[in-house]
This record gives structure tokens, C-alpha cells and sequence, in this order.
């Protein structure tokens, strides 16, 4: 079987695009072409009809030409009536050519006779005014004639005029009906294209999104089907999933299996001490393997809407964004980090949310240099950054600042994250402070919010922290934490 070409959603949205832009472009010039036949036929009309009543005023001018010359022979006026003979002789061949009609072949017979009579005149060599009197009465005599029958030939004229425009008006009765038929086939193509490529992006998108809800649900066992096949980037997006649910499987295995280890330590009367330092370990690597699938749920839907609203290349730098995110929380799941990395990963989580929120979030970052490469465990702010965009900011409908610093105090490091959002009330306030006073025994296994980070950062730190909270409803909330500055792995005591 054929593999499949990688056809970017940026570069199908250019094909559709040009598809269209060509679609539209030959119906355009099909309806100009038809447009302009019209006209020509209409062009034609009146030029006919200007032809027919051409001939008359010439016809009149010779007469007076030919009357002066007959009175009073002169170069001049010989050749100017020759002129306007000529012309009218023309004018008749081409209403002859233009309109089949018996009468209208007539008029122009009788004008070659007409005007073999007025040459007869202009070339008679004699200059007797009596006898070019004479020649020119015999001509006025056939001018007469033609004048007699004046009729009948503008009778032939209007039938064939009348003829014309009934054959114009059903040529633009089907000129409407084809202009018509070429819209909406522009229309079904516009829709039909745009209908396989919604369905090409939403239904990957969809079947990730239900995959997250069950892991929300609580289904650790998420068969998830691996693309071996990468047809556009939703299809490196699902691969990368797979690859964090297969991960998260195997730490759930893990962890069943430090369960057990757990009890049987605990029934072998093993030493307290030793065991206590066994213990917080495991419950170290248990948060620190624990990822929050609400953020993957929401970047998920970020894509979807991008994906209709958007163009490709929006798209495209928010996967990249995401699948970098996803890489750092994965290979950096159960290991120490410098503070410079953790940085760099929540400017990437808030270009992201701003995908979302739009200029309502305002984001500041900076350190001490001596801070950036002090070591911390990885996805230690991005828990609190996301307290500050989900209660703190989503709340609101104004712009939110939000500003996330290091700083150096001696041996000690400050690392503060604050926003001026909704903030908190007293009361809630002081639930959130009576649970860090009491993280030792406060079970925070659903959720990964402050108390669960100062949990992390105390196992780390061998109980070395300290956290303070501050708020104050609709002006600001702070959240501080006072650690040691270890800048190198080394300087951590095992």
C-alpha cells in the first residue's frame, strides 16, 4: 500500500486557497467572455442601425453634392461626391452582409444603379450645364425611387432590430442562468472543502479530547491508537499523547508496585527511621509522576477552536508549544531541574493560556543571575501560575497581571508568584493557611495546587521551606516561598 504524503493543516488550507482562487478566476473570465460577447452583439446592433441611418443623411448629401456640381462643375466637388458615393456604396454592402433580408439586398441594388447613374455624371467629359442638368435629373429621379421605398427598407430594418433583441434578451436570460449555475458550484466546492477539512482536524482533536476525559474520570488504562502513519501535525499531537498515557500507565504500575513494597516494609518492623526516609521518597516520585490532565484538556480545546477560527501557521506554533511542554513535564517527571528551565517551561504554559485568555493575561519574568542555576523539582510553578489564571484571572473580564520573580537573600532564595486578580476572602484565605500549617498529614493527591508544591518543595528540601500566602479580594495575591539556594545537585544532602 502507498505511505501517505505529510500534508500539513497550513498547507491545506493553501491548497484549498488556491483551488478556490482558481475556481473563482475562470468563472470570472467565463462570465467576462460571455459579458463581452453580449456587448458585441449589442455593438453590432446599433452600429447597423447607425449604418442604416448614415446612409440616408449621405444620401441627401450626395444629392445636394451632385445638384451643385451639375450648376456649377468643379474639381472639389467632383471628388468630394465621389466621397460620399463611395461611402454610401459601402454602407450598403455591409447591411446586405449584416442583415438577410430580400428588401435590404434590394436597397443596395438600387444603389449600385444609383450610383453608376451619379458616376455617369461626374465623368461625362462634356461641361454643358444643360446637359449635366439633364444627367442630374435622371439621377434625382433614382434617388426618388430609393427615398419611395423608404418604407419598406426601415420596415425590414425594425424586423430584423426586433429579431436581434429578443435573440440578446434570451442570450442574457442564459448568460444570468449559467453566471448562476458557476456560483453555486463555487459555493458547494467552498462548502464541501470546508466541511472535509473540519472533519479532517475536529475528529483527531475530538477523540483526543475524549481520551482526556477519561483520564479526568479516573481510567488509568487508556487504550490510545498509535498513528504509524503522520499525515499532518494533529497526527504528531496524538502521537505525543500516547506517549505521556504510556508513560503515566507505567507509572501507575510503578506505584502499585511501591504500594506493595510499601506494606511489606511496614509488616517487617523495618526501622522507623529508615523506613520514614524510604516512604518520603516514594511519596516524592508519587507527586512529582502526577501530571494534571485538566491543562492538556483545555490546550486540546485551545486546538480545536484555532483549528476552525484560525489559520494554519497559529496552529501550528501552538503544537509545537504544547508537544514542547509535554516533552519537559514528561522527561523531566522525577528529576531536579535549574531554576532557568523551569522558567523557560512557564513562559511556554502562559503563550499558550494567552491562546485562550488573549491580552487579558499580562505576564512579567525575572531572576537573580545567581538564581538561574540553583536546582528545584521540575513543574514547581506551573501549578501556581495556573491557580492564578483559574481563580485568579478567569473570574474577571479585565486584564490580569501576572509576575513570577527569584531572588537572592544570602544563602536563601525567594521564589514569589503574584497577580492582581479576584484574589481571596479572609475565610478562604485562612483555609488555605490552616492546610500548608497542617501539609504533613494533608492529603493532596487530587489536585497539584499551592499545598501539594509545599509539600514537594519540604521533601526536597528536607523541611527547609517556608510558604506565606497574602490576599486581599479584587486587589492582589501573593504567594512566597523562602528555600535554600543550592546551585548545584551536589550541595542537596542525599
Amino acid at each position: 500500500m502507498k505511505k501517505k504524503k505529510f500534508i500539513s493543516i497550513k498547507q491545506k488550507f493553501w491548497y484549498f486557497c488556491i483551488y478556490l482562487t482558481a475556481g473563482l478566476g475562470l468563472a470570472f473570465l467565463l462570465t467576462q467572455a460571455m459579458i463581452q460577447y453580449f456587448v458585441s452583439c449589442s455593438d453590432q446592433i446599433m452600429k447597423n442601425y447607425e449604418e442604416f441611418s448614415g446612409y440616408w443623411n449621405e444620401l441627401h448629401e450626395l444629392d445636394q453634392s451632385l445638384f451643385e456640381y451639375a450648376q456649377s462643375p468643379t474639381e472639389l466637388t467632383k471628388e468630394e461626391s465621389k466621397t460620399v458615393l463611395e461611402s454610401l456604396g459601402g454602407r450598403t454592402e455591409r447591411l446586405s452582409s449584416q442583415i438577410e433580408n430580400p428588401i435590404i439586398w434590394d436597397l443596395e441594388i438600387i444603389t449600385e444603379k444609383y450610383k453608376e447613374s451619379c458616376l455617369e455624371l461626374l465623368e461625362k467629359e462634356e461641361t454643358n450645364v444643360e446637359e449635366l442638368i439633364l444627367q442630374y435629373q435622371n439621377t434625382e429621379k433614382k434617388k426618388e425611387l430609393i427615398e419611395s421605398l423608404y418604407d419598406n427598407f426601415y420596415q425590414a430594418l425594425d424586423s430584423y432590430l426586433s429579431g436581434q433583441l429578443y435573440v440578446l434578451e434570451s442570450l442574457r436570460g442564459r448568460l444570468n442562468i449559467v453566471v448562476i449555475l458557476i456560483e453555486v458550484g463555487i459555493v458547494c466546492y467552498f462548502i464541501w472543502h470546508v466541511k472535509r477539512l473540519s472533519r479532517q482536524i475536529t475528529v483527531p482533536v475530538q477523540e483526543l479530547t475524549d481520551q482526556t476525559k477519561e483520564i479526568i474520570a479516573g481510567n488509568s488504562h487508556i487504550e490510545m491508537k498509535y498513528c504509524d502513519t503522520v499525515k499532518d501535525e494533529l497526527g504528531i499531537l496524538n502521537n505525543a499523547f500516547y506517549q505521556m498515557v504510556e508513560t503515566n500507565n507505567r507509572n501507575f504500575e510503578q506505584l502499585k508496585r511501591q504500594s506493595v513494597l510499601e506494606k511489606s516494609l511496614a509488616d517487617a518492623k523495618i526501622d522507623y527511621a529508615n523506613l520514614q526516609a524510604k516512604l518520603d521518597r516514594i511519596r516524592l516520585r508519587m507527586l512529582q509522576s502526577r501530571v494534571n490532565p485538566h491543562f492538556m484538556f483545555n490546550t486540546l480545546n485551545i486546538i480545536a477552536g484555532l483549528a476552525v477560527e484560525e489559520d494554519a501557521e497559529k496552529t501550528t506554533q501552538i503544537t509545537i508549544k504544547t508537544a514542547k511542554y509535554l516533552r519537559y513535564s514528561l522527561v523531566s517527571l522525577d528529576k531536579t531541574v535549574k531554576l532557568k528551565q523551569e522558567f523557560e517551561n512557564i513562559q511556554d504554559y502562559i503563550d499558550i493560556q494567552k491562546e485562550r485568555f488573549g491580552e487579558r493575561i499580562r505576564a512579567q519574568f525575572w531572576m537573580d543571575e545567581k538564581c538561574q542555576e540553583a536546582f528545584i523539582p521540575s513543574m514547581i510553578l506551573q501549578p501556581l501560575c495556573e491557580n492564578s489564571l483559574v481563580h485568579g484571572m478567569a473570574p474577571l473580564i479585565r486584564a490580569t497581571s501576572l509576575i513570577v520573580s527569584a531572588k537572592e537573600r544570602g544563602e536563601k532564595m525567594i521564589l514569589c508568584v503574584e497577580d492582581d486578580g479576584a484574589g481571596m476572602t479572609q475565610e478562604t484565605l485562612e483555609k488555605v493557611r490552616e492546610r500548608l500549617r497542617m501539609a504533613e498529614d494533608y492529603d493532596d493527591t487530587q489536585g497539584i495546587g499551592i499545598v501539594n508544591t509545599y509539600q514537594r518543595l519540604q521533601m526536597f528540601f528536607e523541611k527547609q521551606v517556608t510558604c506565606m500566602v497574602e490576599s486581599e479580594p479584587n486587589i492582589r495575591t501573593t504567594v512566597t516561598f523562602l528555600m535554600p539556594l543550592w546551585k548545584v545537585k551536589g550541595e542537596k544532602s542525599e
